[in-house]
């Protein structure tokens, strides 16, 4: 299983985790493993609300000389609106000790050094985390470097919010390179989980969460596959990750002088399903049928959106021209895709062979 890039990481269960499941089931959301020069937090965003608790498994050491402690900031909020009560011991005196209106996190327990044989590891529990109450959290901790122990917290964050982000800090240096965290969603009993798909049909499935795959189908045996991006700044949220493009089959028989744009005759076009971002790829060629200097222009239109025009210039009377280029231009669902061609003389101009070739970049 390849390990999600931290930065570009999309909510999708982990290989074994299902797309969906019955009620109490432990679903694996997102894994993140800290890259090469390591980093000084461990951020899940755009948590989906779908499930009833929230668990964090995690393991690593930190890059100064002794214990760093780890504590888990919810939505982001640095304040100090959180409490937390702990009990430990092992090669340090058994005791217990609590802080109240911190500002640090929920209490996560303590990572070792990166010395030898040094190791951490842990579990936090987050209960009822989309609930509209106080949101609490239990930690599990190992440690063996600096000291030798064992602790468990109970945590307590001042906010009836539902949690949609969760970010493990530490109290003094980095993340090594290495550590590792994996945040799971448990459903409650009797719930069906909502599930990421594929999903297939002409129109997306309603009420996507972060992940979701849909595959439209775009005819001729042509399917495209999305994933739902709900932290997308775009209001084209459905992201394309596969297909072949639609490419109508290559055709066109048009002589004109015009020298406005005019349809290319018998030229491919396409309707697009869906509003959205598309890169156009097209061509044609031309047969100017006088001397002189002619200029002739190709272009794409989509509903009333025109991509930038190219123009070849010939003196050559008979000269077979190609014209073609590749752009990305946004198009509202419905609107239809097709080649115009114009001239800046009144030369007789035969044009053939169009080609259209669309693949879409995010739709609604």
């Amino acid at each position: 299983m390849s390990v999600p890039d931290p930065a570009t990481t999309k909510w999708v269960p982990l290989a074994g985790g299902g797309g969906g499941g019955g009620g109490g089931s432990m679903i694996a959301l997102q894994e993140i493993v800290v890259p090469a020069g390591g980093q000084a937090s461990i951020d899940f965003q755009g948590i989906p609300q779908g499930y009833r608790h929230l668990v964090i498994e995690w393991s690593g050491t930190c890059d100064v000389g002794t214990d760093a402690g780890l504590y888990v900031r919810c939505n982001n909020d640095g304040g100090a609106n959180y409490d937390h009560a702990q009990l430990y011991g092992g090669s340090l005196a058994a005791a217990a000790s609590d802080g109240k209106a911190q500002a640090l996190g929920l209490l996560g327990g303590n990572l070792a050094p990166a010395i030898a044989n040094a190791a951490s590891s842990g579990r936090m529990e987050f209960h009822d985390y989309a609930s509209a109450k106080r949101k609490t959290s239990v930690a599990q901790n190992y440690l063996f470097g600096s000291n030798h122990l064992s602790l468990v917290a109970g945590s307590q964050w001042r906010n009836t919010a539902a949690i949609s982000r969760l970010t493990m800090t530490l109290t003094g240096g980095n993340f090594v390179a290495g550590s590792r965290a994996t945040l799971y969603g448990l459903a409650a009993p009797g719930v069906t989980l909502p599930s990421y798909g594929p999903f297939y049909g002409t129109t997306p499935p309603t009420d996507p969460i972060e992940g979701t795959e849909w595959i439209l189908p775009v005819g001729n045996g042509v399917l495209w596959r999305f994933r739902y991006n709900a932290a997308s700044a775009s209001a084209y949220k459905w992201e394309f990750i596969g297909g072949p493009p639609a490419a109508p089959a290559i055709g066109g028989n048009l002589t004109t002088s015009s020298q406005s744009f005019v349809d290319f005759t018998g030229a491919p076009t396409f309707t697009l399903p869906r509003a959205g971002d598309y890169v156009f790829t097209w061509s044609l060629s031309a047969q100017p049928q006088g001397s002189g200097n002619l200029q002739v222009t190709g272009r794409v239109l989509v509903g009333a959106t025109g991509s930038q025009p190219i123009i070849v210039v010939t003196t050559a009377a008979y000269m077979t021209l190609g014209i073609g280029t590749t752009e990305k231009i946004t198009g509202t669902a419905g609107a239809l895709a097709k080649i115009q061609v114009s001239l800046n003389a009144v030369t007789s101009t035969i044009f053939l062979t169009g080609s259209l070739a669309v693949t879409p970049v995010r739709v609604s």
